[in-house]
């Protein structure tokens, strides 16, 4: 611990505390307690005046090192990312884990972030996502945030709950829209999937493309960018549209906002149209 104004030690924490290194740390809200999050598995509480431990207050609830952990701004919650690809929500007051592991990232949780509310937490991981979760049910919020084309290192919340910063290995800083106003909820577009049915490369719902996207059958099939090609395909084998493959990073997917450096490439698809629809753009210039 050191203080801001002098950059004197208060205090540290004593040798073996943590078995191994410790990787994240942040105050409580009242500033009389911080946690720490370690590889040797665990959160540790200490208090912020004297760095004594909270023998109370000792977790282990993930197989692998904790790489991120966040406080709510009400002090209640904690919650933590692992190495183990898992997410855990904590009860700051008992040290008990709230609800079941949440697993939904592939490789290590990198960061995590509360809204400013508390209701929803923000994580990124090495699979180059950013997943937003509501914080009492422990479901996924909507589609992941998927744009980023290396390791996402750190999330944030902007101070009004209504955006989301993220940094990556790529070199870049994005900006998304959180999705959580209502407008968004009739909004589904990701990268990847694309809801299996729509996708977008426009954060605006009016760049939608309208034409829902089906295979031969009566079920839907996922739509997904092929990077190498640089084809949009459906149904494994359908080519919608082409986007060189050198730019598509730069494509504003999804809810993308800003890119850092920019600009960032919005496509409207709202009047895109493909399969058998493709005849509602032909004019037949022999009748003219």
């Amino acid at each position: 611990m050191w203080d801001v104004q002098t950059g004197v030690e208060i205090w540290k924490t004593p040798s073996g505390s943590h078995k191994w290194c410790v990787t994240s740390v942040a105050f409580f809200p009242n500033g009389k307690q911080v946690v720490s999050g370690s590889s040797d598995y665990t959160l540790r509480f200490w208090d912020s005046e004297t760095g004594e431990a909270r023998s109370d207050h000792l977790w282990g609830g993930h197989r692998a090192p904790i790489w991120s952990m966040a406080i709510s701004r009400d002090g209640q919650k904690i919650v933590s990312g692992s190495d183990d690809s898992t997410i855990r929500v904590w009860c700051a007051e008992t040290g008990k884990a709230i609800g079941q592991l949440l697993r939904i990232h592939e490789g290590r949780v990198n960061s995590v972030a509360f809204s400013p509310d508390g209701r929803y937490f923000a994580s990124g991981g090495a699979d180059h996502m950013i997943h937003i979760w509501d914080t009492e049910t422990g479901m996924p919020k909507g589609a992941p945030l998927i744009g980023h084309a290396g390791i996402v290192r750190c999330v944030a919340f902007s101070p009004d709950g209504r955006s989301i910063a993220s940094c990556s290995d790529d070199r870049t800083i994005r900006i998304w829209d959180a999705g959580l106003d209502p407008e968004w909820e009739s909004f589904q577009a990701l990268h990847g999937s694309w809801d299996c049915q729509r996708f977008a490369l426009s954060r605006h719902p009016a760049h939608q493309m309208k034409q829902l996207y089906a295979s031969d059958s009566t079920e839907t099939t996922a739509v997904w960018y092929d990077r190498e090609t640089g084809w949009i395909m459906g149904n494994e084998m359908d080519h919608i549209l082409w986007i060189p493959p050198h730019l598509f990073d730069r494509v504003s997917v999804g809810r993308m906002k800003i890119l850092i450096p920019g600009p960032a490439l919005v496509v409207d698809l709202s009047k895109f149209a493909h399969g058998t629809e493709w005849q509602a753009c032909y004019t037949d210039s022999s009748s003219n």
